[in-house]
């Protein structure tokens, strides 16, 4: 047998630094940021791949920088 998991599944050992309020804006705004690669024109569009960022992060429920600003 591998090893001993005390009632605990893999989901509830995840850390969240992101509350669900915060984590519904965030991938609110990432799909908003998202879509402009496709309805504005020309190189600025491109600048919507910023808002893989705030989607990962609201989807995960942590954010890098967070951690990095010790806010767990």
């Amino acid at each position: 047998m591998r090893g001993h998991d005390d009632g605990q599944d893999a989901m509830s050992r995840l850390r969240t630094n992101v509350e669900r309020p915060e984590r519904l804006i965030r991938i609110a705004v990432g799909i908003a940021l998202l879509t402009a690669i496709f309805l504005v024109p020309g190189a600025w569009g491109w600048l919507g791949l910023f808002g893989l960022f705030p989607l990962a992060s609201g989807m995960a429920g942590w954010c890098p920088f967070y951690a990095w600003l010790m806010r767990d």
